[in-house]
């Protein structure tokens, strides 16, 4: 892919996302969600420098709430995949040199 095509690509991106109104937003485990700051962060065209769109801009909260999301997903996914045959149950020690 091409500087060009990139750029055409993340224009692309960026109008999707206006167009299904999620520009305000943060996608946070799977779901798009409002942030709980009030930042907005400026998406520049590198060829025009001109801004083409603001979007939501996160903050320590929705960071601390991304990670936990994320850890909890985690930890669901790792439950559906107990320890069978082959597999190790857990850390395995390493012999002492």
């Amino acid at each position: 892919m091409g500087k060009n095509d990139a750029i055409d690509e993340g224009m692309r991106l960026v109008e999707q996302l206006a167009s299904a109104g999620h520009l305000d937003r943060l996608f946070i485990d799977g779901e798009w969600v409002l942030p709980l700051g009030h930042g907005r962060a400026a998406v520049v065209d590198p060829s025009t420098e001109e801004t083409i769109a603001e979007i939501a801009r996160g903050n320590a909260q929705d960071v601390d709430e991304a990670v936990h999301r994320g850890a909890a997903r985690l930890r669901r996914l790792v439950c559906q995949f107990p320890p069978g045959p082959g597999r190790a149950a857990g850390p395995r020690a390493q012999p002492d040199p």
